[in-house]
């Protein structure tokens, strides 16, 4: 039976944290004075923070507009025969078209005070 030490320098990796940790608490200690002194750097910040949040926000609704299509495709293909009674042979590009406008009237209805 063959003994492997992992991770690798594992004895100099824990022996150096300690002098890591306290150098990057200094690192953020000091970058907190600079950022409390400097106005212009505080608005890039809080300018860049809000940028990805929005950023964030558009990709949390894409993917909740994603799982969404799936459920209604789902229930669609579930229910094809009584779905094409009612609106005839239409095409799967068409029953998206009906879907966008359902959901452009709910966001209209939701928008009224």
């Amino acid at each position: 039976m063959q003994w492997r030490r992992y991770p690798p320098f594992g004895l100099s990796s824990v022996a150096t944290l300690g002098l890591s940790s306290y150098l990057i608490l200094v690192g953020l200690y000091y970058s907190a004075i600079s950022i409390a002194t400097d106005i212009e750097f505080r608005k890039f910040i809080r300018a860049s923070a809000i940028k990805e949040l929005t950023f964030l926000g558009k990709i949390g609704s894409a993917e909740q507009e994603k799982e969404t299509e799936k459920i209604v495709n789902r229930l669609i293909n579930q229910n094809l025969k009584e779905f094409k009674s009612q609106i005839g042979n239409s095409q799967p590009e068409n029953v998206k078209g009906y879907i966008d406008d359902i959901m452009d009237e709910i966001k209209k209805v939701k928008e009224r005070p």
